[in-house]
């Protein structure tokens, strides 16, 4: 029988187990392992591949305002309220007695609720101090609140006539731009605004009188 040297033996069973895969190599190194990095070079490190600074000379920008679902209208806020946009009718009364007022007649202003306009006689109250009529909206839509006042003249031997003063608001200020003359002797028991139109209701019935605002003054639409 043929006898195997004992180093021959050896090597056989390393090599039939795992560990025959990192014996030494002759260099001293074990098999199976990367070879080491070579003189003045670093092993390189693994890096992120992104960063949670902002790269320099770049700009910051805040995130946008959300925008509105659709079909839902984006409810802004108003930084600048127009001034007198709230006006109110006790607001209006306090300002008539220092507002001219002026038709194609001539002009006037009230005291104690009456004015004088030449052979005629202007009046907005009535004989127990209630306005003849008085409405408060934007009618020139600019932003700021208007107003409307209903004015009876009287004059002897005629039949009472009617007019409307159109007030507009200037930073809180109402001025007479222009007053209108009105249909029938018998007078409205109601002035309304709706939108840029004023309407209103005759005393003795029949159909309502309806002005309009376009081109910066009021004219009347119906009758």
């Amino acid at each position: 029988m043929r006898t195997l040297p004992l180093a021959t033996v050896g090597l056989a069973l390393l090599v039939g187990c795992d560990k025959a895969k990192k014996f030494i190599d002759p260099t001293g190194q074990a098999y199976g392992t990367p070879p080491p990095p070579a003189s003045g070079s670093s092993t390189p490190t693994a890096t992120s591949s992104t960063s949670s600074q902002t790269p320099s000379g770049s700009a910051t920008h805040p995130a946008p305002p959300p925008a509105p679902a659709p079909g839902v209208a984006f409810d802004a806020p108003i930084r600048a309220p127009a001034v007198g946009r709230n006006l109110t009718a006790a607001k209006v009364v306090s300002q008539i007695s220092g507002i001219e007022f002026e038709d194609e007649q001539g002009k006037w202003t009230f005291r104690n609720g009456v004015g004088k306009r030449g052979a005629a006689y202007a009046s907005w109250v009535d004989s127990a101090g209630k306005p003849w009529g008085l409405a408060v909206g934007d009618v020139d839509m600019d932003g700021a609140d208007d107003a409307v006042l209903l004015v009876r003249m009287d004059q002897a031997g005629r039949d009472p006539s009617w007019e409307l003063a159109f007030l507009k608001n200037q930073a809180g200020v109402l001025y007479d731009i222009q007053t209108v003359a009105l249909p029938g002797s018998n007078g409205y028991r109601d002035v309304d605004i709706q939108g840029n139109s004023v309407v209103l209701v005759p005393e003795g019935g029949g159909p309502n009188v309806e002005l309009g605002f376009s081109g910066g003054a009021l004219s009347l639409s119906r009758p």
